[in-house]
């Protein structure tokens, strides 16, 4: 499904995708550039690799993935785009229906049909 709704858009040296790096999930949106932009992507399996030489980053890694498949976004800063709160994502804000209106509703709908959600940003 997808709403073309957009989100929030980024600005230099902001980034996205960092929930699907931790958690191995599928991103539940899509981004577009309205102009060029440099990209750099983070294959997970080359950082495991660079992660086998040091004991601490790799208990550091764990510990954020861990977290990440928990549902807190802290520690990789994730801020809300709907009310500003650390930890959660607009997609399971309380006050989205407020401004979104079904957007909530279009989650939940097909979170359950087992479908991917997808949003344009």
């Amino acid at each position: 499904m997808r709403t073309k709704t957009l989100i929030k858009e980024l600005g230099v040296d902001e980034s996205f995708g960092e929930i699907g790096f931790f958690s191995g999930q599928v991103r539940c949106c899509t981004a577009k550039s309205k102009n060029f932009a440099d990209l750099i992507s983070l294959d997970f399996y080359h950082i495991q690799e660079l992660l086998q030489d040091d004991a601490d980053a790799q208990l550091q890694f764990t510990r954020i993935e861990r977290e990440v498949n928990e549902g807190n976004y802290k520690q990789i800063n994730i801020q809300c785009y709907i009310c500003g709160t650390l930890g959660h994502t607009a997609l399971d804000c309380e006050r989205v229906t407020e401004i979104l209106g079904n957007f909530r509703d279009a989650k939940t709908k097909t979170m359950s049909d087992d479908r991917i959600l997808s949003f344009d940003i």
